[in-house]
């Protein structure tokens, strides 16, 4: 700083203002509050007397945090995206807090050393990249502003459809059809924390190995997300065996994943110890819609809505187990069917069935068998008239207490039945799709609304 000579008649007081240049701030004297000027202390100046005030300044030193929302979800900031102001930033170790104006949050005052970074996003939103709002290890050196950058996503409201549990997380995994993401739902809230981007349109997910395995209908794909880090790590194409998949089932005896392709009537094999395509199983029937495994038998259950058949594959040879001159025969029914279940502890399969000429638009029968080696054999009670699950309302078995949960979507019911097929519940749920297990509750998604809830289903 440079100050002309300057005379002044008489005997007067001044106080100098300081500015610093670009990554320098005040030092002695310190900035005025709230402000990076630096200010003098009262200086008094007589005729023909000269006055020297210095000023220390020091290069910034800290981190700046940038916050901005990511609105095409490709984990970096880009055109269309853009800062968010007003978002609370702490430092720690001291915490220390402020808000982000034009999206960056400075913290010019920092020693050198190892810091915590965490951002509260506001309302209607999460935080994207990282998930947790938390980026560690952030390392400020000396003379240098360290970035840490956080990307945030709006939560939007979406058609939910099939969900997974993951007990290593106690989270909760949903697919969020009409976003084209994967909800993440921490169970203690039940409220999303974070979401990944996947495919067109997602319909199932399945959980195997620590990764979430889920199907993208309209792009003819898998996506391979895995768990801790919530990320798609890999994305496997199926128009080498057809389109339009559905749903998909895991063998974990073979290591190996099936999924129905609607528009192809065949299905796809994956292999799960390397996230690659396997082959195709070709003759399976149109409208390959709804699959199951049972890895006790090693047999892959697979519904055919426009064929209106239920057909077995081999889960070790990946062949048609009931062709005209195989054991198992496979089921022709009068309507479509859509939904089914494989439950390997009783070795029953379920399947929901249209009644005939209604689609799924009306009345659904429910159909129980025993499976064997050689055989599917309806139990006592089967058919069992349910309500209406519309196009894919799911069944589902829990290993805990043994009851059957149905989806009956177009009443927005679940119908609760004892393993004897007698009713033990009707539960008044709004627009009700699929479930998923956690040992004590069962959850239930709500599809339009884009909700979860969660009831006893174990002591």
């Amino acid at each position: 700083l440079s100050l002309g000579p300057t005379q002044y008649a008489g005997i007067l007081t001044y106080t100098l203002e300081a500015t610093p240049p670009t990554d320098y701030n005040c030092f002695a004297p310190p900035a005025r509050s709230g402000t990076n000027i630096c200010p003098s202390t009262p200086i008094t100046v007589e005729v023909r007397d000269i006055k020297q005030y210095d000023f220390g300044l020091k290069h910034i030193q800290g981190i700046d945090a940038h916050v901005y929302e990511d609105k095409n979800k490709n984990y970096v900031f880009d055109n269309g995206d853009e800062d968010l102001d007003g978002v609370l930033v702490t430092v720690a170790d001291p915490p220390t807090s402020t808000r982000t104006i034009n999206g960056h949050a400075i913290f010019n005052d920092l020693s050198t050393g190892t810091y915590t970074v965490t951002v509260t996003p506001p309302s209607s939103y999460i935080c994207f990249h990282p998930s947790d709002c938390i980026r560690e290890n952030v390392t400020v050196v000396s003379n240098t502003m360290t970035p840490a950058d956080f990307g945030l996503v709006r939560v939007l409201p979406s058609e939910l459809k099939n969900i997974e549990y993951d007990s290593s997380t106690e989270r909760l995994f949903a697919v969020a059809r009409t976003t084209d993401s994967v909800y993440r739902f921490p169970t203690s809230t039940l409220r999303v924390d974070a979401l990944v981007p996947v495919g067109q349109t997602p319909m199932d997910i399945k959980l195997f190995n620590g990764n979430l395995y889920v199907t993208n209908f309209n792009s003819n794909s898998v996506s391979v997300i895995d768990v801790q880090e919530f990320r798609v790590m890999q994305t496997i194409d199926l128009l080498e065996c057809g389109s339009q998949p559905t749903f998909l089932a895991v063998n974990p005896t073979t290591q190996k994943i099936y999924v129905a392709l609607h528009a192809s009537g065949r299905v796809a094999v994956l292999n799960a110890a390397t996230d690659s395509y396997l082959r195709c199983i070709d003759g399976v029937g149109g409208g390959t819609f709804g699959i199951a495994v049972n890895s006790t038998l090693n047999q892959i259950y697979v519904t055919n809505r426009d064929d209106f058949r239920l057909v077995v594959i081999d889960g070790m040879t990946d062949q048609l187990a009931d062709t005209d001159n195989a054991p198992i025969q496979r089921k022709k029914y009068d309507g479509s069917p859509y939904q089914v279940t494989a439950d390997a502890q009783t070795n029953r399969v379920f399947a929901a069935v249209s009644t005939p000429d209604n689609d799924f638009q009306d009345v659904v029968n429910l159909y129980v068998y025993t499976a064997t080696a050689s055989a599917l054999t309806p139990v006592t009670g089967s058919p069992r008239l349910i309500s209406n699950n519309h196009d894919g309302g799911g069944i589902a078995v829990s290993a805990c207490s043994g009851k059957i949960y149905i989806a009956e979507t177009q009443n927005n019911t679940v119908r609760v039945l004892n393993s004897n097929l007698s009713v033990y519940a009707v539960w008044s749920v709004p627009d009700p799709y699929a479930f998923a297990f956690d040992g004590k509750k069962v959850y239930v998604v709500s599809r339009t609304p884009g909700t979860l809830s969660a009831y006893n289903d174990c002591p």
